[in-house]
């Protein structure tokens, strides 16, 4: 359930009562399993133009690995893409960037029919236009739906009439598009494991706000940063799960998530989020210690 306490540091869903119109609509009952970057081998990439990001995942699968995670983050005006990538397992899947809206949601109903689940999108500018980029893998699970080109306070409506009906979210992408705060996000039918989750936080409150689930026994699920005025936000979901150990970091430079591999080379990159500050790259990433 989606754990809220007054006390509790940093910005909260607020429950606001504006109906929900027009937000984009994709929805499925076909699947999540255990994630798959719990995989033991994999690789990722950060950074990358659009064409670098496409000769990546071509490279990686011929290497029998396959994408597991997508980020796409404006730096500097530019889109720019960082992936995590891990073992193939047998599993189909499919990849694709560069999608307007209408384009995000032929490609969602047309894999849908053909038995695939979306397992991660990220919304993104490019020249000023919406885009998406989006993973699918043919696997089986709980109910799940999905939306995107919501407002800040579509968004919210989203979430609280999909808990209130016994999902939860799983992931959530926020961007910025012509000065507008949007999201994009997938939730599953889950009415029994404790989790929170936060948007339109500061640095300083999604740092207290982490501080504040660790204590009280919940992990990091999952990051977001986007644009938001003049200073970067955050959306997370923390669960509380049986996980292993996580060190979870953000205002990491591209130097810094490099140098995490070498200095901790049992750490497995699980999540990662780039955002700009003064057109340079920053990162929250989360890694897990077998």
């Amino acid at each position: 359930m989606y754990q809220h306490n007054d006390t509790d540091p940093g910005t909260a869903f607020g429950f606001t009562r504006r109906r929900l119109v027009a937000a984009g609509l994709a929805v499925g009952a076909t699947a999540c399993v255990k994630p798959a970057w719990a995989a033991s081998k994999g690789d990722a990439a950060f950074i990358l133009s659009a064409g670098e990001y496409q000769a990546t995942v071509s490279k990686m699968a011929s290497r029998g690995l396959r994408p597991v995670h997508i980020n796409v983050a404006s730096i500097a005006g530019e889109p720019r893409f960082s992936a995590i990538f891990t073992e193939t397992d047998g599993r189909a899947w499919e990849a694709r960037h560069d999608l307007t809206s209408s384009a995000y949601q032929a490609a969602f109903v047309r894999f849908l029919e053909q038995g695939f689940r979306l397992v991660r999108v990220c919304g993104y500018d490019k020249g000023g236009e919406t885009r998406y980029a989006a993973l699918w893998e043919k696997v089986r699970g709980p109910a799940f739906e999905a939306r995107h080109d919501m407002t800040v306070s579509q968004y919210q409506n989203t979430f609280n009439d999909l808990v209130a009906r016994g999902y939860q979210p799983r992931q959530v992408s926020g961007f910025t598009v012509r000065g507008e705060i949007l999201f994009a996000a997938i939730f599953e039918a889950d009415s029994a494991t404790p989790f929170s989750a936060r948007h339109d936080l500061t640095s300083r409150r999604y740092s207290a706000a982490s501080s504040y689930m660790t204590e009280r026994g919940y992990g990091l699920h999952q990051v977001s940063a986007y644009a938001g005025g003049l200073a970067p936000r955050f959306a997370a979901i923390w669960t509380k799960t049986q996980t292993p150990p996580q060190d979870a970091r953000f205002n990491l430079t591209l130097a810094d998530v490099q140098m995490a591999k070498t200095l901790s080379p049992a750490s497995r990159l699980a999540d990662i989020a780039a955002y700009d500050v003064n057109g340079e790259a920053r990162f929250a990433a989360m890694w897990f210690t077998d």
